[in-house]
């Protein structure tokens, strides 16, 4: 038996064309992307921004309260380096574009209008080494990356900051314009991988990327100058929010990624921010009684044990000065006088701090136990 198919006929040069039709820029890279993972990076897929606390939601040390002096931190893993004959506060701020829950604010509360090149008013992060080894800076592999973040200031013009090493030899300067004032706008910067010079590969080293809020000027140095005075700008500049006073100035979103597109900010839990976080600082509350182990009756024998529940970049620095001082021990003479932290070993784990009362008393190898101290904090300092 014969069987007779039909087929309908259809337009060779339509269908040509199909096959000709282009899928743009990405889609074209996509389709040649010979491996999974060429694939993820060319759409930025997985784990994106190098910067922990971008959102600046995370504040443990103050929260919310101000800040006004050089080396503090606003906010976790972002501290400011002050040198202006001007003043300022810093803080969490509720004020934040759609999408964001906080950003920090900048007010200016003494303004400084003669700025020179040596001064400076920066806000900067820092990031570990070792977690930016994927980026081979300092070889001909070099990736490009992208810097984005939220800006607004009361002050219009051009602002400028860099990314450098953690050497401090090495940095790239950007500028970045303020359009309109009190409006929130959104910057990005790609920083080129192959900009040639010399950037730190030791994965001790930090990489920092940095914000000038005082002089507000374009850059008179080459981009492989660190020195302030050279990176942001000539001998003078205009003053920036320093030279106004009450002018304010405000960032979020902070993401740098590898890449020379910039994607949208990579919003984590918040618990997985804190925990990031807390491997550089982190705070313990102590409870409503705690343990005071009596060594021996002498007053400088008397010790206090905890538990460090967060790993940390390196052993950190224990800071116990919101402990509450001249509280009683029940069942020993005097008061607490004094208290010293030891430096622990590593994290998480064990940390001791000897308790030194005002007078001997106690039995050895006893337990005692103070009320005193409920509710105040030891803070765990390791930042780079």
């Amino acid at each position: 038996m014969t069987v007779r198919v039909n087929k309908s006929s259809f337009n060779i040069r339509e269908k040509l064309s199909e096959l000709g039709r282009k899928f743009g820029l990405k889609g074209s890279e996509l389709a040649a992307a010979e491996t999974v993972q060429e694939a993820r990076d060319l759409v930025s897929a997985g784990r994106r921004n190098l910067v922990h606390n971008g959102d600046q939601r995370i504040d443990q040390r103050n929260g919310g309260s101000a800040v006004t002096t050089s080396s503090s931190f606003p906010v976790d893993r972002f501290t400011i380096s002050h040198s202006s004959n001007g003043a300022f506060s810093a803080q969490r701020s509720t004020e934040a574009p759609i999408g964001f829950q906080y950003s920090t604010k900048f007010t200016t509360t003494t303004a400084d209008t003669s700025l020179t090149g040596s001064q400076r008013c920066l806000y900067f992060t820092k990031i570990e080494g070792q977690n930016a080894q994927h980026l081979e800076f300092g070889t001909t592999n070099a990736k490009s990356v992208t810097l984005s973040f939220w800006v607004r200031s009361s002050i219009t013009g051009t602002f400028s900051g860099s990314l450098q090493n953690g050497a401090q030899n090495r940095s790239y300067p950007y500028d970045y314009t303020i359009n309109t004032a009190d409006t929130w706008e959104y910057k990005t910067i790609t920083i080129p991988g192959d900009v040639t010079g010399t950037w730190a590969t030791d994965n001790t080293k930090s990489h920092q990327i940095m914000w000038s809020l005082g002089i507000s000027s374009d850059y008179a140095a080459p981009v492989n100058a660190w020195v302030a005075a050279q990176r942001w700008g000539s001998t003078t500049g205009t003053a920036g929010i320093m030279g106004t006073l009450n002018a304010t100035w405000y960032i979020t979103g902070v993401q740098l990624e590898a890449g020379r597109n910039a994607t949208e900010f990579e919003h984590r839990s918040y618990g997985e921010e804190l925990s990031l976080c807390q491997r550089y600082y982190g705070k313990i509350r102590l409870s409503n009684q705690e343990w005071i182990y009596s060594e021996s009756s002498a007053a400088s024998h008397k010790w206090w044990m905890g538990y460090i529940p967060f790993s940390m970049r390196a052993n950190p620095n224990i800071d116990s000065t919101d402990l509450t001082g001249g509280i009683g021990v029940s069942g020993l003479s005097g008061t607490v006088s004094s208290t010293s932290p030891a430096t622990p070993g590593d994290t998480p784990g064990r940390v001791s701090m000897r308790v030194t009362m005002s007078a001997n008393s106690g039995t050895a190898r006893a337990i005692y136990h103070t009320d005193g101290w409920s509710g105040d904090y030891l803070a765990f300092d390791a930042e780079l």
